[in-house]
């Protein structure tokens, strides 16, 4: 058995909550007195505002999902986060009443979907609304709850682990934090990937997220991997002097 984790770092989220969160932003990029939940302030909005919240994504899901599947900018490394001050803002990418109408005029080229796979999307979201995508940043409590209680291993895990970040997350960034040290500490046979893209790994780098995943299941899942090999094999090139 072995497991990957893609984007979020194990034990954070689920056994801490939005305040273990807090604990490992990095404080030298986020003051705390100017940015008290630093890269995470958009989590505690919905905890203040969850209505306003999901009114203002349900209000135009075409406007919102094409700027959130946009590739990852490097140029962002090294500055705050755009969800570091959705509290003071007021709400999402400076408060506006509304998304940007301007934001559906992003071209594809700059997005890490296809047109198909993102007309998708908007219709499923126009179709259920974003209640329950938000719902999820209200269960912080509920989540430690469950782990405490239903952890096996004290929350260990013992099996080969992959961890793959994208460069370019600027709000889940791993470098710049101690965001993925639990993790690190939990995942006892742990193998971590930094690919250069931004959140969404899988959509927007496939080709590096399967030779990632390849690679690791050949070197540090042996012993679930099928074998047919045998030591000392050679393939059926021409030898040397033939």
């Amino acid at each position: 058995m072995g497991v990957v984790g893609i984007a979020i770092p194990a034990h954070v989220f689920e056994s801490g909550g939005l305040e273990a969160a807090v604990e490992t932003v990095d404080r030298d990029l986020y003051p705390a007195d100017k940015y008290p939940y630093g890269q995470w302030d958009y989590q505690r909005f919905y905890e203040l505002e969850f209505e306003k919240a999901t009114k203002w994504f349900e209000s135009d899901s075409r406007a919102i999902l094409r700027v959130f599947y946009t590739k990852g900018d490097p140029s962002g490394i090294g500055k705050p986060a755009a969800t570091a001050t959705t509290v003071r803002d007021g709400g999402w990418r400076g408060g506006g009443e509304k998304p940007d109408p301007a934001w559906k005029q992003i071209p594809s080229s700059a997005m890490c979907i296809d047109e198909e796979l993102y007309e998708e999307l908007v219709t499923a979201m126009e179709t259920t609304g974003w209640y329950g995508a938000d719902a999820w940043y209200m269960n912080h409590a509920r989540n430690k709850e469950y782990f405490e209680d239903k952890a096996e291993n004290e929350g260990f895990l013992h099996m080969p682990t992959l961890f793959i970040e994208g460069k370019y997350d600027h709000t889940c960034s791993t470098g710049n934090s101690t965001f993925a040290d639990a993790q690190r500490k939990y995942c006892t046979d742990l193998t971590e990937v930094r690919i250069a893209c931004g959140h969404w790994i899988p959509q927007e780098k496939p080709a590096e997220v399967n030779a990632a995943i390849a690679r690791w299941l050949v070197q540090s899942c042996t012993s679930h991997w099928p074998g047919f090999w045998s030591a000392g094999y050679v393939t059926n090139k021409a030898r040397p002097g033939k």
